[in-house]
């Protein structure tokens, strides 16, 4: 009343998955594998989601290095999934077409901006993780492997050159 929000509700409706199924019986080291492969965008979260549980339950506390390098992954995640929801789902309504296909032609500055930010986002979770979707390097209370230091500041290098891109998607959302 008095156009003050009263109430907000959000609803997601999904079907069940059932994964908690597919894990009884299995060992506690393929938890966070399974559950990756609960969604092919954020498969990254759902794993170190279950990652994160395993320790809670064992009592491990993971180092300063595995928790930023967690969240290194989960921001490539972040970045790839926004990009292509905003770019690739939102953006081709905001601008009266079916599909991104038509964009190429008459946007071509705007798709090219959203497959380098994709591809970046993609790579963060590569280069950490060793795949872009259902990555394999992770483990409870660390990484099966490390990013090298040439690696890791190469992907900074890359963040800060992605500055311009993110501006001009700003200023593209400003503008619709």
């Amino acid at each position: 009343s008095d156009g003050k929000v009263e109430e907000v509700r959000w609803e997601v409706t999904e079907s069940p998955r059932f994964f908690e199924a597919m894990l009884r019986g299995r060992r506690w080291d393929e938890a966070h594998i399974i559950t990756s492969r609960i969604c092919g965008i954020c498969s990254v979260a759902h794993q170190l989601a279950s990652l994160e549980a395993t320790e809670d339950a064992f009592g491990i506390r993971p180092s300063e290095q595995t928790i930023l390098l967690r969240k290194l992954l989960y921001d490539g995640e972040m970045i790839e999934s926004h990009i292509l929801h905003v770019y690739f789902l939102a953006v081709p309504d905001f601008l009266g077409v079916g599909s991104v296909f038509p964009l190429i032609e008459s946007h071509k500055d705007v798709v090219l901006r959203a497959l380098r930010l994709k591809k970046l986002g993609n790579d963060i979770m590569e280069v950490i993780a060793g795949r872009g979707v259902h990555p394999q390097a992770t483990r409870v209370n660390g990484f099966g492997r490390l990013t090298s230091n040439e690696a890791l500041l190469s992907l900074q290098s890359r963040l800060k050159d992605a500055l311009l891109d993110l501006e001009a998607t700003v200023e593209l959302f400003k503008g619709l």
